[in-house]
């Protein structure tokens, strides 16, 4: 191109951050401003997603400054992005700080924050969120279940869930995914066996993450002819898909199944994943690496 505009520029960097091109994107960021070319509040989301993406907080406040400069502090969507970035790059604080300064923050910017506390076992600041927020959706209690789970407090996860249906919130793909492993934990067998049903009722058993984790669940509680029949009818599987399945039959002293289910990942061309090749390898059988695997 012999003139390239903003629109021009922000098309390039959105495509690159949009495809998980994040350095690329910031690269074709600085080379904007060595053209000349003013971003606009789209240019800015973009990158901001870019930052946040790499951890890169120093290059992310550095846009927060071109930001104030270009008078788009307004744009609640932008300012949310901003917010977005902190959270993901490790400064809460400041995000925190941005999101006190909004007149009226949406629900995206409150679940960002809630999020945010939540991903960093702050769950005291992200109930607190929680509790205050207007109006809550899928993603608000999806967060604080999300956070319960990864913190160990399982029960407080599953309690989380049973009051989210009872407000009448549809859970997503990505409730589902963070409740089952809590089930798995305390081997609440029925509680997951219900989620499963709830998960076929919305029709989101063909989202292979989801399928994982009840694959996962029913291994955990001892129910591995389930879990078998449910990786049995996937009809696409990940290396995770593999893994959970002949762990759930090491776990269970299946090491005859494991193995064979091995030779079989390998025969359908999934690559067995770097932790398992380090396993592998400095294992002297094959059977002392399914134990190592199984536990």
């Amino acid at each position: 191109m012999f003139h390239r505009n903003v629109i021009s520029w922000t098309t390039m960097i959105a495509g690159y951050t949009q495809n998980g091109h994040a350095d690329k994107a910031l690269e074709m960021f600085n080379g904007m401003q060595v053209a000349g070319v003013k971003p606009n509040s789209s240019t800015f989301a973009s990158i901001l997603t870019s930052c946040a993406k790499m951890g890169a907080l120093e290059q992310g406040m550095e846009v927060h400054t071109k930001v104030i400069e270009s008078g788009h502090l307004w744009d609640i969507v932008l300012v949310t992005a901003l917010l977005d970035m902190y959270t993901k790059c490790g400064n809460i604080e400041k995000g925190h700080k941005l999101f006190n300064t909004m007149h009226n923050p949406d629900v995206v910017s409150w679940n960002t924050l809630i999020t945010g506390y939540a991903n960093i076992g702050a769950l005291d600041k992200a109930l607190k969120l929680f509790n205050e927020i207007p109006h809550r959706n899928a993603v608000s209690w999806t967060a604080v279940i999300t956070g319960f789970a990864q913190n160990g407090l399982v029960e407080n996860a599953l309690e989380y869930f049973k009051q989210m249906l009872l407000a009448g919130i549809e859970p997503s793909s990505v409730t589902f995914a963070s409740i089952l492993p809590a089930c798995a934990k305390v081997g609440a067998l029925e509680q997951g066996m219900e989620t499963h049903e709830k998960i076929i009722e919305r029709g989101l058993l063909s989202e292979v993450f989801v399928a994982n984790t009840l694959i996962h669940m029913y291994a955990k509680c001892g129910t591995i002819q389930k879990a078998y029949k449910l990786f049995d009818k996937m009809p696409q599987r990940t290396i995770i898909s593999w893994n959970a399945m002949i762990a759930g039959y090491a776990m269970h002293g299946y090491s005859n199944d494991a193995l064979k289910l091995f030779a079989l990942m390998k025969h359908s061309g999934t690559n067995p994943n770097h932790e398992i090749n380090h396993i592998h390898k400095h294992r002297k059988s094959m059977q002392s690496w399914i134990h190592c695997l199984g536990r």
